[in-house]
């Protein structure tokens, strides 16, 4: 028994051992067809350790910088990542000293780190990035984005050229770059033109923007996310309504409260209570009992004809000082 216990061991540690050799090698080899192929792909031609970045979160910040400088490409760019996570702007000359870095992600993941920090002196590597035709297409997408947020549209035409990809992330960056551009039209087009996409993230993604964008268009276009088929996007809409922060976003919260998911009808609950400071439960999770869903219903329209003169449309709420009656 101990002899086949050990055997089963043995056997079962090998192939283990093929399996993750295999994965290695199968991961390599799509970076190198990538990499060879006339058509950029979008894995790097190396393999991302993702406990460098983890552990990059319990370093000081000291420990960070002085990692700038090391050997390893992946390592530098993770290291400019976690001080663009921790707003580390006292460190902006550290990080823009890796703008001329010999290794051309490094240099993107600099430029877009200062983006975030208010620096534009990323500003020449994020257009060579946009325009060099052999980049892999996520790097040309970021740097879009990146030039977006500076104020330029230079990369909007190549990501118009991308809403209709087959691959998902580079549909749901090509749309960001479209709707942080100066043309507002064409970046309401390209959201509202992902209400039906098959891929949930990209639904996600347009959701989380227009609730970055605030506006009475942003909530019209929310209305037709609120009744998507996945309960995980109905969410992220309610949340998104609160972001844009317009009196607009009550009454598609208030519909929001007979949805099929009592999930989401409570985070419709939450949403209303952080958007106009007034609370109908005190515990809002007894909302998840079915009767107790339309009497938290009940309860938020009796409130609103009370209050809605106080919610006109157009404009943002005023944010209360203490939670209405």
């Amino acid at each position: 028994m101990g002899w086949r216990v050990k055997m089963s061991t043995k056997v079962l540690f090998g192939v283990m051992l093929v399996i993750c050799g295999g994965v290695f090698v199968a991961v390599n080899a799509c970076a190198a067809q990538a990499t060879q192929s006339g058509n950029p792909g979008l894995i790097e031609p190396h393999v991302i350790d993702i406990s460098i970045f983890e552990r990059n979160k319990t370093r000081t910040e000291a420990e960070i910088v002085a990692d700038l400088g090391n050997d390893a490409a992946i390592v530098r760019s993770a290291c400019v990542q976690e001080l663009g996570r921790r707003d580390a702007v006292n460190r902006k000359d550290a990080v823009a000293e890796l703008l001329t870095d010999g290794v051309e992600f490094v240099r993107l993941r600099a430029a877009l780190v200062l983006v975030e920090m208010g620096d534009d002196r990323g500003l020449p590597v994020l257009r060579k990035t946009v325009a060099a035709e052999g980049a892999p297409i996520l790097h040309r997408m970021d740097a879009a984005i990146g030039l977006c947020k500076l104020g330029h549209d230079d990369g909007v035409a190549f990501a118009k050229q991308h809403l209709s990809s087959s691959n998902s992330l580079v549909r749901k960056e090509a749309v960001e770059v479209v709707s942080r551009s100066k043309d507002a039209t064409a970046g309401y087009a390209a959201l509202a033109g992902t209400a039906m996409d098959t891929n949930q993230s990209v639904r996600w993604g347009s959701v989380k923007r227009l609730g970055e964008m605030g506006s009475p268009r942003a909530v019209e276009l929310l209305v037709a996310f609120s009744t998507d088929q996945d309960a995980v996007i109905r969410s992220a809409v309610a949340r998104a309504l609160v972001k844009t922060g317009m009196c607009d976003a009550v009454p598609v919260l208030l519909g929001m409260l007979s949805d099929a998911s009592r999930s989401v009808a409570v985070d419709a609950s939450a949403a209303l209570t952080d958007l106009t400071g007034h609370a109908e439960f005190d515990t809002p999770v007894s909302a998840y009992h079915a009767a107790a869903q339309g009497t938290l219903r009940d309860g938020w329209l009796a409130w609103w004809e009370q209050n809605k003169t106080n919610y006109p449309a157009g404009h943002k709420v005023t944010e209360p000082s203490e939670p209405t009656q």
